[in-house]
C-alpha cells in the first residue's frame, strides 16, 4: 500500500488491477448474484479510495484488508436483501389476510351465502 497517497487517499499501483478481479469473486460467493456482487465491488473501492492513507501495513497484508472490507460490505448487501424480502413478503400476507377479511366482510354484509365449499376454503372461518 505503499503506493497509495497519504494526502487523501486514492489508488495507484498494482492494487487495483487484480484487487478489483479478487474482489468480485469474493462478493460473488458471499452475494450468490452478480449485480449485488457488482454492488459490493463499488462499495469496497470506494472505501478503499477514501481510506487507503489510514491503511497500517504493519497490521496485515493489503490483500487481507481488502478482502476483509470486501466480507462486511457483501455480508451487509446480504443483510439488507433478506431484510427487504422479509418485509415485502409480510407486507404480501398482511395485504393478503386483509383483502380477504374485507371480501368476506361485503359478502356477509349482503346477506349472501357462501354457494360452495371452494368458496368456504378461500374465505376460512
Amino acid at each position: 500500500m505503499q503506493d497509495f497517497p497519504k494526502r487523501r487517499g486514492g489508488l495507484q499501483g498494482p492494487v487495483c488491477p487484480h484487487g478489483a478481479a479478487a474482489v468480485r469473486r469474493l462478493a460473488v460467493q458471499v452475494v450468490k448474484r452478480s449485480e449485488l456482487a457488482e454492488e459490493v465491488v463499488q462499495e469496497v473501492l470506494v472505501q478503499v479510495w477514501l481510506s487507503a492513507g489510514r491503511f497500517d501495513p504493519s497490521r496485515g497484508e493489503p490483500r487481507v484488508w481488502l478482502f476483509t472490507l470486501t466480507h462486511r460490505s457483501a455480508v451487509e448487501v446480504v443483510r439488507r436483501e433478506q431484510t427487504c424480502h422479509e418485509r415485502d413478503s409480510r407486507h404480501d400476507r398482511e395485504t393478503t389476510a386483509l383483502g380477504q377479511a374485507t371480501v368476506k366482510k361485503l359478502i356477509l354484509r349482503r346477506g349472501r351465502q357462501m354457494p360452495d365449499k371452494s368458496s368456504r376454503e378461500v374465505f376460512p372461518q
